[in-house]
């Protein structure tokens, strides 16, 4: 028993070409859209036969010559830098921008600036005339004269000074010792002028006052000293020769002869005579 081999799409496919072939021509269908349907698979795979031969045959763009040597340069490893540049636009504007404000209330009196001008620090931009100002300034003057004498009592505070002229009768401390604010560290007497204490008669003094003069004759050279009544006691006292008497301070200007301190060969006052 003969069995007819089963043919694959592809024999069948030639032998309908080689069939197609062998037809008359008179006989064909005419035209080329009935050659196509019949033959696609064959014009499909001739088209892609061709583009492959092609991408083969073709020069590719940039390919180098055949038979050319490739030669490389060798170099050691280092780091360096990668630098990335881009180009684009932008804006710009001032890195420090300073709002000026008024600070009192007025009115302008100059402006003398324009848009554009260079100006520095400092430099006056308007003239106010304003009140609160000149209140405002006056006030800081008053402040800033209470801050350099306070300044200047500070700075004068190390050096403890004499507020008299006179003799140094004593001093409390020395090099080296530590003090505290307000104590006394010495004493300091002025003998221009001088307190004289005597005692009057009760009636005499009951007719003296605060601020009358005296002049006071000093033993001896008879020397008249011109001086003020500063203090009158108010009651009678008993002195030793059983009489009433009060006392009277008087404070007389010292030219020179009157001294403080004890001395029975010098001169000493006498009782003084008060003069209206």
């Amino acid at each position: 028993m003969l069995r007819k081999k089963k043919q694959t799409p592809q024999e069948q496919s030639d032998q309908e070409f080689n069939l197609a072939l062998e037809v008359p021509a008179e006989q064909r269908p005419k035209g080329w859209r009935p050659f196509v349907r019949r033959n696609w698979k064959r014009i499909a795979a001739a088209a892609c036969a061709a583009a492959v031969a092609g991408a083969f045959l073709l020069p590719g763009k940039g390919a180098k010559p055949a038979g050319v040597d490739t030669a490389y340069l060798e170099s050691a490893v280092e780091r360096r830098n990668i630098t990335n540049v881009f180009s684009g636009s932008g804006t710009i504007a001032a890195a420090n921008t300073y709002t000026v404000n008024a600070l009192v209330s007025g009115t302008v009196l100059t402006a003398d600036f324009a848009v554009g001008d260079t100006i520095e620090e400092g430099t006056v931009l308007y003239t106010i005339d304003s009140s609160n100002a000149a209140n405002s300034v006056e006030k800081a003057q008053l402040s800033l004269d209470q801050a350099q004498r306070n300044y200047e009592d500070a700075v004068d505070a190390q050096y403890i000074r004499s507020t008299i002229g006179g003799t140094l009768a004593s001093y409390k401390v020395a090099v080296g010792d530590v003090v505290t604010a307000g104590q006394e560290v010495a004493t300091v007497r002025d003998a221009s002028t001088l307190l004289l204490t005597l005692e009057f008669p009760a009636a005499d003094a009951a007719n003296f006052s605060v601020g009358q003069t005296a002049q006071v004759t000093l033993d001896g050279t008879f020397e008249q000293l011109d001086g003020t009544v500063t203090s009158v006691t108010g009651t009678d006292a008993l002195s030793t020769g059983n009489l009433l008497t009060r006392t009277v301070t008087i404070a007389v200007r010292n030219a020179g002869g009157l001294t403080t301190a004890p001395d029975r060969t010098g001169p000493f006052v006498l009782p003084a005579r008060t003069a209206a």
